[in-house]
């Protein structure tokens, strides 16, 4: 999917984007849906597992790290860039 969100055809992004909007939803969904005594100063990097009482809560935000630190490269390479960065100079100054 990172790969198709790459592709130079506007619409294809469109739709992808659509998907990561979605994706990205669910995970901080799930996130807010946990009790905040669950949550100890959201500190989440123990092994993709939260303990609670009823044993370790799996995240399926920790199986999506790398993906998503991937994806966040490539919207920034997507992002429209404002006019006066595109401007090449015609002249040498």
């Amino acid at each position: 999917m990172l790969k198709i969100s790459q592709v130079d055809e506007r619409e294809i992004f469109k739709i992808c984007l659509e998907y990561w909007a979605k994706l990205v939803a669910e995970l901080y969904e799930e996130i807010q849906q946990l009790p905040v005594m669950e949550l100890p100063l959201l500190n989440l990097g123990a092994g993709g597992m939260l303990p609670s009482a009823s044993g370790n809560v799996a995240l399926r935000k920790n199986f999506y790290t790398e993906i998503l630190s991937r994806l966040r490269v490539v919207m920034i390479e997507r992002m429209v860039k404002p006019e006066e960065v595109c401007l090449l100079p015609t002249s040498p100054m």
